[in-house]
């Protein structure tokens, strides 16, 4: 199960006490999502 703050997704985010300023995170999640070769396989550019 993957949770997806819509609100923050929409630039809401930019609202919040502190802004958040980047488009995404580069969780561990994330980068084992990208499959096996993770950061330096398909997605690398």
């Amino acid at each position: 199960f993957i949770h997806i703050d819509l609100g923050v997704a929409f630039d809401q985010g930019k609202m919040l006490p502190i802004p958040e300023t980047i488009p995404f995170r580069l969780t561990r999640d994330v980068i084992d999502g990208l499959g096996i070769c993770g950061t330096q396989g398909l997605f690398k550019k």
